[in-house]
């Protein structure tokens, strides 16, 4: 997992699907368990907000 991309959906609170399976650790699953996954719908503002993030810092 790298550190540009949240583990939890800041709308929905649920875990963003990774597609590196190292990232899975135990308590991402602890996570997977207590929130569930997030729907995907949030996705385009988690990009959104990581964009913004990588332009400010440049």
């Amino acid at each position: 997992m790298t550190a540009d991309r949240p583990t939890v959906c800041p709308t929905c609170q649920g875990v963003i699907v990774s597609p590196q399976s190292d990232s899975y650790t135990p308590a991402r699953g602890r996570l997977i368990v207590t929130n569930g996954y997030c729907p995907g719908t949030c996705e385009a503002a988690v990009r959104e907000e990581v964009s913004v993030e990588v332009a400010a810092g440049s």
